[in-house]
Parts: C-alpha cells; structure tokens; sequence
C-alpha cells in the first residue's frame, strides 16, 4: 500500500483517528460516523 518510513507511513502512525490512502480509480464509501464501508 506504502512505504515504511514514508511519509504517508509518519502521517498514519501520528494522527489519533482511522487514515485511510487513497487509491487511484477506486471508489471508497463512508458511513456518517467516518468509518469506511465499502472499498477499503
């Protein structure tokens, strides 16, 4: 999905809320709560 020692790598490990990376060509779907429900 990403590099270890990536920044995006940093980023997930220092936020206190579920990250999710964004894929190319990929639809996510979240619930109103923000938690991910469908193309995770």
């Amino acid at each position: 999905m990403f590099a270890m020692g990536s920044r995006t790598a940093k980023f997930i490990a220092a936020v206190k809320v579920p990250a999710h990376v964004p894929l190319s060509g990929k639809t996510m779907e979240f619930d109103g709560n923000g938690k991910c429900v469908g193309g995770c």
